[in-house]
């Protein structure tokens, strides 16, 4: 298994003091010894002991089929405003939370790190393992995990929980991993908090804790507007390298090339019915996103490059700020042969989009 840290740069670079009583500690093989420490006779139950959680289910990750920044967005704002064509995939993380009561609370904290709140953040690590990749992956369990952001959004009183996410999607891949982690809390937990709050915990959280299958975003996130499912059934391929992007620092970027005047837009016009009208006609889309001019991380543009020369149709893209790209119309042999051409460590995860009577992850591992 590829090594794990928590993400101290994060905590503070959001001035959240990340404090943690030993290394590793929350970061668990199985969820059986946790079961076990609050009710032994469910020690082997195995992973069917549903009864012991209270919702569990998989967090989908969504892929940027397009992406636009406005050129007149207001560079001092938290977010730019955008105009994307958001899907969900049948792929992504799964969550499972637990209710605690003040003795359970007690009990877990004398064997794992809380938050502030008294929430148990753990983490079961099933990213592809892949031996060659040195990225780490991050994953705070104080209060600057997103998870336990969204925690304090729905919490009431002393409320505790206990939340255990089986990680799949990397962080700085772009596929909207720890949104769809705090979108799983909102939807499951949350009854009264109106679409506009989720944006401070990011942009696409709103759409991935919606029951829209896929939309054109816009705005910083906030107006969702629903589409009709994509006249698309075949798999998608997900191509993530071993490199994590910053959302903060292409963001950064897109700011200072607004600001001089040099950021391309892309295809005109750019808004809501134009993306619509074409997202209607699906077999001819073509993906693209405005953010890859500002990746200057080698091995995403390295990749990049090889799938503008090695995809005919060009249906393939980068996804959201990186460092993921997808593809679209290809097969098992096609998608391999993109990594044997990139010739570095890279997973790629076959799925599909979400669509009307899909209810469960699908997804496998090349």
């Amino acid at each position: 298994m590829r090594t794990l840290v928590t993400c101290l740069a994060f905590a503070s670079h959001i001035g959240i003091p990340a404090a943690f009583h030993s290394y590793g500690r929350n970061f668990v093989s199985d969820e059986a010894s946790v079961r076990s420490l609050l009710d032994p006779s469910k020690q082997n139950a195995g992973i069917c002991a549903t009864d012991f959680w209270d919702c569990r289910g998989t967090a989908l990750a969504k892929i940027n089929l397009s992406l636009q920044v406005e050129p007149e967005s207001d560079v001092k704002q938290p977010l730019l405003s955008l105009v994307t064509l958001m899907q969900k995939v049948l792929w992504g993380d799964h969550i499972s939370v637990k209710r605690l009561d003040n003795a359970e609370a007690t009990i877990l904290s004398k064997h794992f790190d809380t938050t502030s709140d008294g929430n148990v953040l753990l983490m079961i690590d099933e990213t592809q393992d892949d031996q060659a990749f040195k990225t780490p992956v991050s994953f705070p369990f104080d209060d600057s995990n997103i998870i336990s952001r969204a925690l304090k959004m729905v919490t009431k009183d002393d409320q505790k929980y206990l939340v255990l996410t089986r990680k799949r999607v990397l962080p700085g891949s772009g596929l909207g991993g720890g949104s769809a982690d705090a979108a799983f809390i909102l939807k499951n937990l949350g009854d009264d908090i109106k679409p506009r709050e989720y944006l401070s915990l990011g942009s696409d959280v709103s759409f991935l804790a919606s029951n829209e299958n896929v939309a054109v975003i816009s705005g910083m996130g906030e107006q969702i507007t629903p589409l009709e499912d994509l006249a698309y059934k075949s798999h998608v391929y997900i191509l993530i390298p071993d490199e994590h992007v910053s959302t903060k620092g292409v963001f950064n970027k897109t700011r200072e090339c607004l600001s001089q005047g040099i950021f391309d837009p892309g295809p005109t016009p750019i808004s809501v019915s134009a993306t619509s009208k074409s997202a209607a006609n699906f077999s001819e889309f073509q993906p693209f996103n405005t953010l890859e001019q500002c990746v200057t991380k080698h091995n995403v543009q390295h990749l990049l490059e090889i799938l503008r020369k090695h995809v005919p149709s060009k249906r393939c893209g980068m996804s959201g700020s990186g460092c993921s790209c997808f593809l679209l119309d290809v097969d098992d042999a096609e998608a391999l042969r993109i990594r044997q051409l990139y010739g570095k460590p890279l997973v790629i995860v076959k799925t599909r989009f979400k669509q009307a009577g899909d209810g469960k992850a699908d997804f496998k591992y090349l």
